[in-house]
């Protein structure tokens, strides 16, 4: 898998972790258990998916973004210290997994943040619909982590920003 990120989220981690490597945390909901479900050729999380059963979808990858929005904060227990962002970290290293052990397709795993809210989502790759430039430093007002499950071995994995 690939991981890639803007200089926001650079900023925001510190050196020498090993992002590859972060578990999810526990979440008030188990959402890490959450099945993906296929519906009219678009992937969608089970539990938050309210499009229907034969829905047309003109735009699949902004379908999938659009129902596959998890807002981190809504699932962690605030009576327990977390550092959130190790949380939304470790959530879209699983999410990523049972993508890429689930499914012979790509997709692409997004975890986006600023100083409150931590956003994770998902879509499967397509040539003809593109969801987020490649060079993530265009997004100047949230922090982007991107993980791509077709692409790069995770040997491969540096901390370093392709885009600097």
């Amino acid at each position: 898998m690939r991981y890639q990120f803007n200089n926001l989220f650079r900023d925001k981690i510190s050196t020498g972790i090993d992002i590859r490597n972060i578990e999810p945390c526990e979440l008030t909901d188990n959402i890490t258990d959450d099945e993906i479900i296929i519906v009219s050729n678009c992937y969608f999380l089970s539990s938050i998916y309210t499009g229907g059963e034969n829905p047309i979808f003109y735009d699949k990858t902004a379908a999938e973004v659009l129902h596959n929005k998890i807002l981190i904060n809504d699932y962690i227990n605030e009576d327990v210290s977390h550092n959130y962002l190790m949380c939304a970290i470790g959530y879209s290293n699983s999410l990523a997994q049972k993508l890429k052990q689930s499914f012979k397709d790509n997709f692409k795993v997004v975890l986006s943040f600023d100083d409150e809210f931590y956003t994770v989502f998902f879509y499967k790759t397509r040539p003809l619909e593109i969801y987020l430039d490649e060079d993530l430093n265009k997004y100047k007002l949230e922090a982007l982590l991107t993980i791509d499950t077709a692409l790069k071995d995770q040997n491969e994995f540096s901390l370093t920003n392709p885009h600097q």
